[in-house]
C-alpha cells in the first residue's frame, strides 16, 4: 500500500479561498441575471382611461386619459364577446375608419382640440 506524503499541499488555502468565492460571485451574478429576465414584463400594457355609453346596439367609447406619446396609431383595440373571445383582433385605432366599417363595425373619430365638432 502507498503512503501519502503530508509535506506536499495540493492547492494553498489562500487560492482555495479566492477560487471559491470567485466562484460564489460568478454563479450569484449568473442567477440574477436570470431571474431579473424571468420577472421583466413582456409587452407591457398602458393603461388608458375612458368612459362608455351605450344606446341600443351602438357603443361610444369616449378615451378620456392616454400616456403622452401614444399615438391612434399605435394604440389598439380589442373587442372580446361575453365569452372572453376575442371578436375583434388588436386594431390600431387609425384603421378604425368609416371606409373600414364593414370590415371592423367599428369607426374611431379623433376629438383633440383641432376637431372641436367632435368634443363634448
Amino acid at each position: 500500500m502507498r503512503r501519502l506524503r503530508r509535506d506536499v499541499h495540493g492547492v494553498s488555502p489562500v487560492i482555495a479561498t479566492i477560487l471559491l468565492v470567485a466562484i460564489t460571485v460568478v454563479l450569484a451574478a449568473v442567477l440574477y441575471v436570470m431571474i431579473t429576465n424571468l420577472t421583466a414584463p413582456v409587452g407591457q400594457v398602458d393603461a388608458m382611461g375612458i368612459n362608455v355609453l351605450t344606446t341600443g346596439e351602438n357603443w361610444t367609447v369616449q378615451i378620456v386619459t392616454v400616456n403622452p406619446g401614444k399615438l391612434p396609431a399605435v394604440t389598439y383595440l380589442i373587442i372580446r364577446d361575453p365569452a372572453s373571445g376575442i371578436a375583434l383582433p388588436p386594431t390600431p385605432w387609425s384603421n378604425l375608419t368609416s371606409g373600414n366599417w364593414n370590415t371592423y363595425f367599428a369607426m374611431y373619430g379623433d376629438g383633440s382640440p383641432a376637431k372641436p365638432d367632435i368634443q363634448p
